[in-house]
């Protein structure tokens, strides 16, 4: 805030104010200014950027457009922000006034001549490690989140407020931690005093996290010294803050509430093996995309050359034509001189000809009649047998046979298929150093294997032999190579793995396999200390000591591979990786330009085709027309030949069309009655043997659907059995109690008959004995009861535990269905966002409003959530105590008064609908609804609509 008092203070602030009050987008003054005036106002805002009079460059990377406050993006890379300066200056649109074109022009002249020589061409920037200093083991919150506490606050109409967290985000960024958001936490009471700082989800993301960490403990303002104030109980006023881990999200309160909602928790080994696999998931559908790319490209090319063949034939073909069509004028013109002759002599012969056939086709006509009167006949009864049948079509056999596809499918290959456990996924550098120095390729050292001397040189077993041990054991090693030197066999030999993190993994398993049973490298150097004697096998994997001793191993080792860390492989995959991925996106590229080359190549040649195939119609229309031609004139002549005979002919051709058609009329008609008497006594044959199965289906759909009904009034007697069940049970109540009373009247009238009876009165004596009989049978029948009374209520319970289980399931497999549907399930006691945002939106704007209303419906469901705060009081009505809301409740009026009725009816909703279904606890349940009629359905209308959907469902899906 200084800094910006300070630069409004400059000399040239009073031409800034005066330029912000007429920037506004006035074209309407500016429209006439002429170039020398823009020039001018360029100069006078050059040297307000040189003197310092705005605020040009945020951090090392970001900048801002001092002439563009009500812009979203506000931050700009240096070439973006030249883009933008110089778009602006140089647009045509009236929207920009003339002084806002002349500040951006100022603003790109300034860029390009001042802060060109700062910012300079990007050099490498040396790459760095995030991770260097932290265990891949430590737990994190991911996504990346940083926890503020210590916020001030101020107590405002009864509730805690504080400052906004776009106000605290533009703070962070401006220290250069460049979160993404800054929620505040909210209960409520208001504002809590905390807030989560979310980053991006990256490596970037990571290393501001960390920065900001180090910044608030370097000012001893870290998560230590904050527990300390509170240790101390003493007051502080200062921010604290720090990096979210497992303790801060398995803490309880606020902060870990809201952790569980954002993310969970991790270690940075998990996370980088994630991106790893997700690296390779990506590297490998980039080589699927290039492989179907290069498919698609080698067809086009296929394509293009035989639609390039097609041109060739088509213009050869071209060419034959024009042949062909000058051969075939000629023989027109041949043949119509040598038909002009023939018609003169057979002139005679056809019109006898033409009179014999006359005959027999009207002899064929009267015939063909006849056929097809029978014919009529025969298609009407055949007709009514269809109808009879159709009647009774069927499609019970398709449900029966789904029906028992289903039933297979639930009970037998359920078991057999059964779910797929996950397998854990192990870190391999869990356990590890990532600075540790390692001989790469992995390789591990074998030492003291046994030898003997052979003809004056030392042998031992060959690597194979030590390699398929190595397998059989588990440790997977590529191969192993013993170590000769000039005396023989040394006794030592060097296991090769893979380059992988999976030969990591096999290499370090070999290491600990050894150290487990005291023959690591440390009891090998134990040993040679000792000079003691030694038999077994000592083994270990090759660091930088084994790479940098004197000796064979040594040696060997340098000609093998060389040192590096964990951390170096790790980077150098990732290199590798981004490497690669880059090649193939390039590629991609290329062979999309190549594919785009050969698609226009592929349209020309079709644009050729289609010109070339037009003429050839053309040239076929030339044709036809030139034959037409040749045919008038040939009429023409024949006209003038044949006058005296032309009536007769145009009689004789008339009488002989109209019988040839009538003729393949009527033989067209017998053919089509022939296929549909075929058709149907198929049909009829069809039909029949259809009927049987779908009588049987139909019985089997009754027997459901019987069966159905019967289960729904076993339920209703269920029901009033219990009804009943418990009148009986307060009748056996009341029998139970009388009888005790009974029984204790006995007892006393008893006491009373043994104390009376010492005098020995034997007739007192007989009535106690009476009176003892009677208790005795007394306490039987209560005994009888009693145990009656015990099983009906066990029934009865278990009744009740059935049907409540029934429900449930029924709740459960509803769960997805919409609101939409008659029957469903309903959240009783969920608040309606949509209110909020709506209310919020008509108070702020759109940058804030989101913000606000997460804010203010989080705030209301903490409300929803307390207990001690119960909205409601007890009225009487028609002599009954009912609980209803009690309007004058502080909240709910604030709540009415500040965002209207929708807000204030979707909190009062939720409120009853807590108090009606769930009285017990404030948390949300799920109910089965009767929509229509908006009351809670029960389990018989739940029952019916599953069936009801059931029948739909076989009914779309082809069953019936």
């Amino acid at each position: 805030m200084k800094l910006i008092f300070a630069l409004s203070c400059t000399p040239g602030s009073a031409f800034v104010g005066l330029m912000g009050s007429e920037m506004d987008y006035s074209s309407g003054e500016d429209a006439d200014v002429s170039e020398s005036k823009i020039d001018q106002y360029e100069d006078i805002a050059y040297e307000e950027l040189k003197s310092g009079s705005h605020l040009i460059r945020i951090s090392n990377e970001a900048y801002t457009c001092p002439y563009c406050p009500k812009k979203r993006k506000r931050d700009y890379l240096y070439k973006e922000l030249l883009q933008h300066a110089s778009g602006v200056g140089k647009c045509n649109s009236q929207k920009r006034s003339a002084r806002d074109k002349a500040n951006h022009l100022a603003l790109a002249k300034y860029l390009e001549k001042e802060l060109a020589v700062v910012v300079g061409p990007s050099e490498p920037v040396a790459e760095v490690d995030p991770l260097a200093d932290h265990d891949g083991d430590e737990m994190f919150v991911w996504p990346w989140i940083g926890i503020v506490v210590n916020l001030p606050t101020e107590r405002k109409d009864g509730r805690c407020v504080g400052e906004s967290g776009s106000k605290l985000r533009d703070q962070f960024i401006w220290r250069g931690f460049n979160p993404t958001r800054v929620h505040p936490l909210w209960n409520y009471r208001g504002h809590s005093g905390s807030a989560v700082v979310e980053f991006n989800n990256g490596w970037s993301g990571f290393n501001n996290a960390m920065s900001f960490e180090k910044a608030y403990e370097a000012d001893h303002h870290g998560k230590k010294d904050w527990e300390a104030v509170n240790a101390q109980k003493s007051d502080a006023s200062d921010l604290y803050a720090w990096v979210a881990r497992a303790d801060d999200y398995n803490s309880n309160g606020i902060i870990g509430e809201h952790l569980h909602k954002m993310g969970d928790i991790r270690t940075i080994s998990d996370i980088m093996a994630d991106e790893a696999r997700k690296t390779s998931q990506l590297v490998c559908n980039l080589t699927n995309v290039i492989e179907v790319k290069k498919m698609h490209l080698k067809e086009m090319e296929e394509k293009c050359n035989e639609t390039s063949k097609s041109l060739s034939m088509l213009i050869a073909k071209k060419d034959e034509l024009y042949l062909d069509y000058n051969e075939e004028i000629k023989k027109i013109q041949s043949s119509a001189r040598e038909h002009f002759q023939k018609i003169f002599n057979d002139h005679e012969k056809l019109k006898l000809q033409l009179e014999t056939q006359k005959r027999e086709l009207e002899l064929k006509g009267e015939e063909l009649e006849k056929r097809e009167a029978q014919n009529e006949n025969e298609r009407k009864k055949l007709f009514e047998e269809i109808e009879k049948c159709n009647s009774q079509k069927r499609s019970a056999r398709d449900k029966a046979n789904h029906l028992a596809l289903a039933k297979y499918l639930e009970k037998e290959l359920a078991v057999v298929v059964g779910p797929s456990e996950p397998v854990a996924e192990v870190d391999p550098l869990a356990d590890h150093d990532g600075d540790e120095m390692f001989v790469w390729p992995w390789i591990g050292i074998v030492v003291n294997l046994p030898t003997e001397r052979k003809d004056g040189r030392c042998v031992g077993e060959s690597g194979s032999k030590l390699r398929d041990q190595f397998i059989w054991r588990g440790f997977n090693p590529t191969r192993v190579h013993p170590l000769w030197n000039y005396r023989g066999h040394s006794g030592s030999a060097v296991v090769e793995f893979n380059n992988g993190w999976s030969g990591f993994n096999n290499a370090m398993s070999f290491e600990k396999a050894y150290e487990a049973d005291h023959h690591g490298k440390k009891d090998w150097e134990a040993v040679n200390a000792q000079k003691s004697d030694a038999s077994d096998l000592y083994a270990w994997v090759a660091r930088a000591d084994d790479y940098n001793s004197n000796g064979i191993i040594g040696e060997h080792l340098h000609k093998m591979g060389d040192i590096r860390t964990i951390s170096d492989i790790m980077a150098d995959e990732a290199r590798k990786t981004s490497q690669l991925v880059c090649n193939l996106t390039n590629v991609i590229e290329v062979k999309k330009m190549h594919l785009k080359e050969m698609e226009e190549k592929c349209n020309e040649t079709s644009k050729s085709l289609s010109m070339l195939i037009a003429k050839k119609d053309e040239l076929y229309l030339d044709y036809n027309e030139e034959i037409k031609k040749i045919q008038s004139s040939a009429r023409e002549h024949f006209q003038k030949i044949f006058n005296d005979h032309e009536k007769l002919k145009l009689q004789l051709e008339t009488q002989k069309r109209e019988l040839e058609l009538k003729g393949e009329e009527l033989e067209k008609r017998e053919a089509q009655n022939e296929n549909e008497r075929k058709k149907l006594f198929e049909e009829i044959e069809k039909n029949t043997m259809e009927n049987s199965s779908l009588q049987t289906a139909a019985e089997e759909q009754k027997k459901t659907d019987e069966n159905v009904m019967k289960l729904a009034d076993i339920q209703k007697k269920q029901k009033e059995d219990l009804h009943k069940k418990i009148i009986q049970l307060e009748e056996q109540l009341d029998a139970k109690q009388a009888v005790e009373l009974e029984i204790e009247r006995l007892r006393g009238t008893l006491n009373v008959m043994k104390h009376m009876g010492d005098d020995g009165d034997l007739e007192v004596l007989q009535k106690v004995e009476a009176m003892q009989t009677m208790l005795r049978e007394k306490e039987g029948e209560f005994e009888d009861l009693e145990s009656l009374n015990q099983a009906l209520i066990v029934k009865e319970l278990k009744s009740n535990d059935e049907l409540q289980e029934a429900r449930k399931e029924l709740i459960n497999g509803l769960k997805d269905l919409s609101e939409t549907a008659h029957i469903g399930i309903k959240r009783m006691g969920e608040l309606d966002n949509k209110p909020f945002h709506e209310a919020i939106k008509r108070k702020y704007n759109e940058v804030e409003a989101d913000e606000r209303a997460s804010e203010l419906c989080s705030l209301w469901k903490e409300y929803l959530r307390d207990p001690d705060w119960h909205p409601f009081r007890v009225i009487n009505v028609h002599g009954k105590h009912q609980r209803v809301l009690h309007d004058e409740d502080e909240k709910l009026k604030g709540l009415k008064n500040e965002f209207g009725d929708e807000v204030y009816k979707a909190v009062t909703t939720a409120l009853t609908e807590i108090n009606d279904y769930n009285p017990s606890g404030t948390y949300i349940i799920s109910e089965l609804w009767n929509y229509p009629e908006g009351r809670k359905a029960t389990l018989k209308e739940g029952v019916a609509f599953i069936l009801k959907q059931w029948k739909i469902f076989k009914r779309k899906s082809g069953m019936d």
